[in-house]
């Protein structure tokens, strides 16, 4: 990116699909310049106007808005133009061709914002943190996201880098003029023990999400007709599994998106255990059930009480024993209005346990209330970071210890000074700082194209 950094990019910003808007973005030197020749008249700078917008052969593509960003008041901190015209994928891809045409090229993965951080717009930790606010699936957590992306997280590190400057410095003095300086001083070592005090403060303050696109998936498990379509269309409000009277309706499990108190979720409806069928095809999708409770979070287990069948708890208890490490259970004890049933939440170590009618809406509160609990488990941090922060900072951690070691025992000034400098370079590759070209390349590579 660094060796096209004076070209002139384009890329769609919006997904593709139909959709009233679809924005188009270019930024570089030669962005005001195509601007004109798409739009046929002068631009406005900084500033939006309602426009025609035409192909190299003067054929209209489409009527929108243009804004127009100028150096360096822009996101990438060069000249960029952001058109808004119909979200109709052949609109856009006829416009980004035009664009082409005169002169840009299609920008690379995250582009966009490698030139923000190139430019100083922002650092990398602000970088990533839009690239975690883009995939993050829990709006519980973007505003601890957006807590980095603003700055204020990045704000810290450089507060701690200040200090630690300050402290190899006098280190660095200490071991030049060793007969003038006394780095064990009890000022000098309040000084270290006032830096380890403000990073740890930091430290617990942080949150690690290990996959930006981590999907959390709900299973439905059950024997035939013990309601788990039932179930499956009350939480997604809406018909979308067939529900009959008759055993073996679903065949495949199907997936659908539910949206639980502001997170994403996805909801598995899945075959029932009818292990006495002839069909093959109703035989492969109870296997099909299995290989998808490996990919789970959370596993719901309807029983109806009406039945007698006492495989169906051989299989959950199976399943259970296999699984309650990586997973969390509920056993829905269904259909209790047909004996005039009062709902009840049982707690186990490994499951809990709630009696319910699905087709009443009895109970289903309460196991709404602690499905909510599993993932709106509220912790006490302030910012969220990736796993390549996370890692910089456990080997911060073995560095203070190498350095708290050093203040009990003796206080070797080297050990010392090596230790503070890795601490430092650490800290600064975290923002971006000192960090190599390969890292960066590779975490913008990570991004998708638009942004």
């Amino acid at each position: 990116m660094i060796n096209k950094i004076n070209d002139t990019i384009v890329s769609i910003a919006t997904p593709k699909g139909m959709s009233g808007i679809g924005v188009v973005r270019i930024s570089g030197i030669n962005s005001f310049y195509i601007a004109v020749k798409i739009i046929k008249k002068k631009i406005l700078i900084n500033n939006f106007k309602y426009v025609s917008f035409f192909d190299k052969n003067n054929i209209l593509i489409d009527i929108g808005l243009i804004l127009v960003f100028k150096s360096p008041k822009s996101f990438t901190g060069e000249n960029v133009i952001e058109f808004h015209v119909h979200g109709n994928n052949l609109i856009l891809n006829i416009l980004v061709e035009t664009i082409i045409f005169f002169g840009a090229r299609l920008a690379l993965p995250g582009e966009f914002s490698f030139r923000a951080y190139f430019n100083n717009k922002i650092d990398l930790s602000q970088a990533e943190a839009i690239n975690l606010l883009i995939h993050s699936n829990k709006l519980f957590n973007n505003k601890f996201i957006l807590r980095s992306l603003n700055g204020e997280f990045s704000l810290k590190i450089k507060s701690l880098l200040k200090n630690i400057l300050i402290i190899r410095s006098e280190i660095e003095t200490a071991l030049n003029f060793p007969d003038d300086i006394f780095i064990k001083d009890s000022a000098f070592i309040n000084k270290i023990k006032n830096i380890y005090k403000n990073y740890c403060n930091l430290f617990n303050e942080i949150k690690i999400i290990k996959k930006v696109n981590l999907k959390y998936n709900i299973i439905i498990l059950g024997e035939t007709n013990a309601g788990k379509s039932s179930l499956f269309n009350l939480l997604l409000n809406k018909n979308r599994a067939l529900i009959t009277d008759v055993p073996g309706t679903t065949r495949d499990f199907i997936e659908d998106t539910l949206i639980l108190n502001n997170i994403t979720l996805n909801l598995i409806d899945t075959a029932g255990f009818n292990f006495n069928t002839v069909c093959i095809l109703e035989k492969n999708s109870i296997l099909s059930t299995f290989n998808q409770i490996k990919r789970s979070n959370v596993v719901i287990f309807i029983f109806d009480i009406t039945s007698n069948n006492f495989n169906n708890e051989y299989i959950f208890f199976n399943i259970l024993k296999k699984h309650k490490t990586t997973v969390k259970f509920f056993v829905l004890k269904n259909k209790i209005d047909l004996f005039g049933l009062d709902s009840k939440i049982l707690y186990y170590n490994n499951y809990i346990e709630i009696y319910i009618s699905i087709k009443k809406k009895i109970g289903v509160d309460f196991f709404l209330y602690e499905l909510n609990k599993i993932f709106n488990n509220i912790n006490n941090f302030t910012y969220i970071v990736n796993e390549r922060q996370y890692d910089l900072f456990n080997k911060i951690n073995i560095n203070f210890k190498i350095i708290n070691l050093l203040l009990e025992n003796k206080l070797d000034s080297i050990i010392l000074a090596n230790n503070f400098e890795s601490i430092y370079f650490y800290l600064s590759n975290i923002i971006g700082v000192n960090c190599s070209h390969d890292i960066v390349k590779t975490i913008f590579a990570n991004f998708c194209i638009g942004k």
